[in-house]
């Protein structure tokens, strides 16, 4: 006969977890800290190293009524938050729930809540680095506590019967029947019954760390009990019965509280919290006379090990290969930039609709240096859908030269709003390859926009605005009609129209075709110390399809710019 002793938890957390705690976060918790509910699942298969394996993955956030033991994630929004945590009242928390499942004997209904655990987190989600403590609280025993350790014949009726009710611990009779653990009531004698319970331990004559608050409750169910038998069930070899004794020494009861740390590629426990209260009785011996008295734990903290802070080194060098084997580089830069917007909109501007973002076709004519900054700008606010639309190539001089003009955009977007601050250059998405190959500017800003944001849709459209004041040769018409056509179908197929074209009467038909059509047009225009925005088409909030002219509606380019009448095309290309 020697003293128990029990397999302890470690933690195996898929990088699926990650993935949709990290959705989460972004989606739907955001900078709400209330602690979730979490499941973990066990393996009854393991035969491999000394510690039990609960395993979370992306499952774990859907609570599970059976077959899992159910804990708490508490997601801490800074690091400062995750090292400042009360873990001293968290965990005194969760363990008089044990004991209190234990009292109401709420446990011979669901036996896996005597296996709780606290699971808290800080996710750096742009650095993908996750800090995270995981915490097993279990009744401790006194110096009394026996085990003897034998072999259990099965047939395979354990098992049947646990695939079949995911009970994590169930009655085994005298006659060889399994019953839930409700029946326990009604039994008198210990050697009438033994308690089957699933143990994950893969240590062959040690019982897990599930059995510590089994055998606590049984023992103060069953207060004349000196002794009760417990079998294994394992997926594996040969199963094993625990038969654990104990007689009525004083002891003063006290409470572990377990915390494991682990990545998927190396198990390891950290540190271990000891919380000592003062518990006037017997942890498996409870008289009528005596009542514990939770008031009376102490408030000191004992920390067992080299460090009282967890490391993810390990981890990190880890976890970010998985997520991109699991997730994708492109998602994980789409995680990224959502992540920079949600924080404004949590932080800055709560009414921000994000999904019209991401959602917005936009059309910018002309891909120059307004063009080409816009479009930059739309990237950092996670628009994915842009069509360039020029007829001009990148010429030498485009790549290098500059402005230190600063160019102030507001933007009204129905009902919210955004402010773009750029130190545009000539053409910031082209360079000497482009010139050297006299390539279109529309056709390289759609490919500069793909390199460096995969996600988005970026399309180019070689085409000549027609002109008013232009003379159309006879030769010309079929091409000018087909452009004309060709522009208004991109014009109702975009809900966003910028205006970024090199002279002004190239600005008017498109300005005109998005009052048709209903869609909101910005002409921008910039010299080197100065710059003017003109807004067109509808009103903010007004997106429905405008059918007749009416004092609403703003006009085109011309009628709204009474500045200049003569032609600028000659100035526009000496370059504004």
């Amino acid at each position: 006969m020697s003293h128990s002793s029990f397999v302890p938890f470690c933690t195996f957390i898929d990088t699926t977890f990650w993935a949709e705690l990290n959705r989460r976060k972004l989606h739907e918790w955001r900078l709400d800290e209330t602690p979730r509910d979490v499941s973990g699942q066990f393996s009854l298969f393991d035969t491999v190293g000394d510690e039990c394996r609960l395993s979370l993955n992306h499952e774990s956030f859907e609570r599970q009524s059976s077959g899992t033991y159910h804990g708490r994630l508490i997601l801490l929004n800074t690091l400062e938050n995750f090292k400042g945590l009360d873990r001293k009242t968290l965990l005194l928390e969760e363990t008089s729930k044990v004991w209190g499942i234990i009292e109401s004997g709420e446990w011979l209904l669901y036996p896996e809540r005597l296996v709780p655990f606290v699971f808290t987190v800080y996710a750096d989600l742009k650095k993908f680095h996750y800090y995270f403590w995981n915490c097993f609280p279990a009744l401790c025993f006194p110096e009394n506590i026996k085990q003897q350790v034998f072999s259990f014949a099965d047939d395979g009726k354990l098992m049947k019967y646990f695939n079949d009710t995911k009970f994590c611990a169930f009655l085994l009779d005298s006659k060889g029947n399994c019953t839930s653990m409700q029946d326990l009531g009604g039994t008198e004698d210990a050697a009438d019954v033994k308690i089957v319970f699933a143990d994950p331990s893969p240590v062959a004559d040690c019982a897990g760390w599930p059995l510590r608050n089994l055998v606590a409750a049984v023992a103060h169910m069953k207060r004349s009990w000196r002794w009760c038998s417990f079998v294994s069930l394992k997926g594996g070899g040969d199963l094993k019965e625990f038969r654990i004794s104990w007689d009525e020494t004083e002891n003063s009861m006290h409470l572990t509280v377990y915390i494991s740390h682990a990545c998927p590629r190396e198990k390891c426990h950290v540190n271990a919290f000891c919380l000592t209260p003062t518990i006037r009785t017997n942890c498996l011996q409870v008289s009528a006379g005596r009542e514990i008295c939770k008031e009376r734990w102490s408030r000191s903290l004992l920390i067992c090990g080299n460090s009282s802070t967890p490391r993810s080194e390990l981890l990190i060098a880890f976890l970010f290969p998985q997520f991109v084997f699991y997730l994708g580089v492109f998602r994980l830069m789409e995680q990224s930039v959502e992540l920079n917007l949600s924080l404004i909109k949590w932080r800055l501007v709560p009414e921000m609709k994000l999904e019209r973002y991401t959602s917005l076709k936009v059309l910018i004519f002309g891909a120059g240096t307004l063009g080409s900054n816009i479009a930059r700008c739309l990237l950092a606010w996670g628009v994915k859908k842009i069509t360039f639309v020029d007829n001009s190539f990148v010429s030498y001089s485009n790549p290098v030269a500059g402005f230190s003009v600063v160019l102030f955009l507001r933007v009204y977007l129905s009902l919210f709003a955004f402010v773009f601050k750029v130190v545009p250059y000539r053409q910031s998405l082209s360079e000497f390859a482009d010139a050297r190959e006299a390539r279109g500017k529309a056709e390289t800003a759609a490919a500069a926009l793909r390199r460096i944001y995969p996600s988005v849709e970026a399309e180019a459209v070689l085409l000549t605005v027609p002109m008013p004041g232009h003379t159309i040769g006879t030769s010309e018409e079929t091409d000018v009609l087909r452009d004309v056509e060709t522009l208004e179908k991109l014009v109702s197929t975009h809900d966003v129209v910028f205006l970024a074209l090199d002279s002004r009467e190239a600005r008017w038909l498109p300005t005109v075709l998005a009052s048709k059509h209903g869609k909101m047009a910005f002409s921008v225009a910039l010299g080197f110390d100065n710059y003017v925005v003109i807004r067109h088409g509808v009103k903010s909030g007004d997106l429905a399809e405008v059918q007749s002219s009416s004092g609403n509606v703003m006009g085109d380019f011309y009628s709204l710019c009474l500045g200049v009448n003569r032609c600028q095309a000659t100035n526009a290309r000496r370059g504004h």
